[in-house]
């Protein structure tokens, strides 16, 4: 009973509304309240208050031992203090393994990791100082150091943290710690820009690196750490390592002209195929001006399929190797349009039905259409799949101005999307209208394989 003059909150207004209620709880797949049961999904997502009004309703949860070590990873301090404390006394209740532990110190959680300490018996592994100093937290390295000796860490603590350059807790651990590191450390430093951490694992440690420091500093493009390996270690790249063709697929052009001026090995064709397929122009221009190892058709068909048309438009002008039909069958298939009008217009190739096709399958309406003005082929996959995918103006445009139709898998997979507009119109325009009142009732997702074909009229 409500006081005298308290408005009621909005939620009370939502509950008490029928009709409001139904209507909302409509669009809403779930499961009843009282029939839920993942206490291990509701613990991982930190919702303390569900778990207990479960527990008060008499409805409880059930629980592994995911529970407590989910909700540690994820730093719910308060879910994991209310599972330990229910789980007291109580067999079939929250148990908990290392890897809690282990999770909260790799998220850097610490004042989880002194609980757990405190009010459990699991422990930690080697993982737990390993993560933690792979992730830069070394207040919780430290803590562990101090208070889980017997857990320890392995190299892959320093490995970790050199990696992702995380300086001060590489010293912390080279000072403090014995473990030592290996070449990863500084390969993995090199492959992410880390010059200050390789500089230092060069003059600190004596573990030195491999070829894949250059070939991933090169590959990602980290022109300075690569200048610097190149004058102060003896690794060299690693062999057979393609360096060129890796810095060219990912645009970094003044990586490339450096690798060329050290004697340029590393390069093969899939450089300018690589570097086209990405739209990297420059890279594509230089490679053309000052490589022999020229392309394949791979680089404009790849250019065309990812919608680069200046990329296109250079190599049809300046190199002889041409394209295939998948130029204008993979533009199609991405929506770009100017991409098949350019194609269309300039090369001879042209496409096959799979152009429409996937073009009705994603979506890609005006591109449906210009290849249907152009004259261009397509086959009943065409609706089907723009069917599958609830393309229902697509599927319209189909019916209307093509004379293929679809099949029973226009029904199958609309249905089984839930594509409700398109079915319907499936059945009105179909032979299955007939039987639309009883097929149109299992368009829940229930499987039509019993149905015949599907034939737009």
């Amino acid at each position: 009973m409500e006081s005298a003059g308290k408005r009621p909150s909005a939620y009370e207004l939502v509950f008490r509304d029928a009709a409001l209620w139904s209507r909302l709880t409509a669009f809403q797949d779930g499961v009843r309240f009282t029939d839920y049961w993942n206490g291990d999904h509701a613990s991982v997502c930190g919702h303390l208050s569900f778990i207990k009004l479960k527990e008060s309703i008499a409805s409880p949860l059930s629980f592994t031992h995911l529970s407590i070590n989910g909700a540690a990873r994820e730093g719910h301090m308060a879910v994991v203090v209310h599972l330990h404390e229910r789980s007291k006394g109580r067999p079939g209740d929250p148990s908990a393994t290392v890897a809690a532990m282990d999770a909260a110190a790799g998220n850097g959680h610490l004042e989880i990791l002194k609980y757990l300490h405190e009010h459990r018996s699991e422990g930690c592994s080697k993982f737990a100082m390993n993560e933690a100093a792979e992730q830069g937290h070394l207040d919780c390295v430290v803590w562990l150091h101090e208070n889980m000796e017997d857990a320890g860490c392995t190299e892959k603590a320093l490995d970790g943290a050199a990696t992702n350059g995380h300086l001060h807790v590489v010293e912390w651990l080279h000072k403090n710690r014995r473990e030592g590191a290996t070449v990863e450390a500084m390969d993995g430093a090199a492959g992410n820009g880390h010059l200050e951490m390789v500089k230092w694992l060069h003059y600190q440690r004596r573990e030195g690196c491999t070829g894949n420091a250059m070939w991933w500093a090169a590959k990602n493009g980290h022109l300075e750490v690569l200048k610097w390996l190149s004058k102060n270690r003896f690794e060299g790249m690693k062999r057979n390592s393609n360096s060129i063709d890796w810095a060219a697929s990912n645009g970094h052009l003044e990586v490339v002209k450096f690798l060329h001026e050290m004697g340029g090995q590393g390069c093969t064709k899939r450089a300018m195929n690589w570097a086209a397929a990405n739209g990297h122009l420059s890279v594509v221009k230089w490679l053309h001006e000052n490589r022999m190892e020229g392309c394949t058709r791979e680089a404009l068909d790849t250019a065309a399929g990812n919608g680069h048309l200046e990329v296109v438009k250079f190599l049809d002008k300046n190199r002889y190797e041409g394209c295939s039909t998948r130029a204008i069958n993979q533009a199609a298939l991405n929506g770009h349009l100017e991409v098949v009008r350019w194609l269309h217009a300039n090369r001879k190739e042209g496409g096959t039905e799979k152009a429409m096709d996937s073009a009705a399958g994603n979506g890609h309406l005006e591109v449906v259409k210009f290849l249907h003005s152009k004259n261009y082929p397509c086959s009943t996959n065409a609706m089907d799949w723009a069917a599958a995918r609830g393309h229902l103006k697509v599927v319209k445009w189909l019916a209307e101005n093509r004379k293929e139709g679809c099949t029973h898998s226009a029904v199958d997979w609309s249905s089984h999307g839930r594509h409700s507009e398109v079915i319907d119109f499936l059945f009105q325009h179909s032979e299955l209208s007939k039987r639309s009142g009883s097929a149109r009732s299992k368009a829940d997702g229930d499987d039509f394989a019993e149905q015949k074909c599907c034939v737009v009229s």
